[in-house]
């Protein structure tokens, strides 16, 4: 295999602009222009075939949930956004309860909307509520989202000749461009789910926690992850982030991460 420092010399011949451009993966622009091949939606679920810790994660997203809209209803402080992690290999289910969860959203949706009165506010559904995404592109397409680094408009994480993580995330200027598209694609979101959660490094959810405040807040500090509910899916014991130090054991010291 190539050394390190062989892709560290390659990448250094590509401007920042060719960077950017490289980082939006053939699967996201493919699903931007439409060439992807459609995939079948999920079948029905129904929360009763849901196993005991399965259920355990669906009710404590559905319990927050319905929080969540007797706040939007009555006018009542939000609840906390949720932290969770859900460890499993695969196979264990985890996307049979994000499925489940975002068809629950959509019944409750349904049946809201049929009885609102006209004109009035429409409920979300899940579509708008709910993000899916993975550290690549093949995790993406497996659970019916997309890749962190082109939701999030992250380069890929390099180090430079000392063996040194360097952090190149752009922070948006308020009014350009390019913040007015991270705020559109994320816009509604209440519900981040990140599949994989083993491969995200600790360089990598710092800048995920940056790019969520600008999204939701318009700027990167002050706030853990826009104040919106993150759920990490995976195991740590599967394959390590790829150049980018592990989230539980990171080499950095007295180092800031962002």
């Amino acid at each position: 295999p190539m050394p390190p420092e062989h892709w560290t010399d390659v990448r250094a011949k590509y401007t920042p602009e060719q960077l950017e451009h490289l980082t939006h993966d053939w699967v996201s622009k493919s699903a931007d222009e439409g060439t992807l091949l459609p995939q079948d939606a999920p079948p029905p679920c129904d929360p009763a075939s849901l196993n005991s810790e399965q259920r355990c994660v669906f009710e404590k997203l559905m319990a927050h949930r319905r929080a969540q809209i007797v706040s939007e209803t009555s006018g009542t402080p939000p609840p906390s956004p949720l932290r969770l992690t859900v460890y499993g290999l695969g196979g264990t289910g985890k996307s049979h309860v994000l499925n489940c969860f975002k068809q629950a959203i959509d019944a409750e949706a349904d049946r809201a909307n049929a009885v609102a009165p006209p004109g009035s506010a429409r409920a979300a559904r899940s579509d708008r509520l709910v993000k899916v995404m993975a550290p690549s592109a093949s995790a993406a397409v497996g659970v019916g989202g997309s890749t962190i680094h082109s939701t999030q408009g992250l380069s890929l994480p390099t180090t430079d000749r000392h063996g040194d993580l360097k952090s190149e995330v752009v922070e948006y200027k308020s009014g350009s461009e390019g913040l007015k598209k991270l705020q559109q694609k994320n816009r509604g979101a209440e519900y981040y789910f990140f599949d994989e959660c083993g491969m995200i490094g600790a360089q990598t959810l710092a800048l995920i926690n940056s790019r969520m405040n600008q999204a939701h807040v318009g700027q990167s500090k002050d706030t853990t992850f826009g104040d919106k509910s993150v759920i990490l899916f995976g195991h740590f014991a599967q394959l390590p982030p790829i150049n980018d130090p592990t989230i539980y054991n990171s080499p950095y010291g007295k180092k800031r991460l962002s």
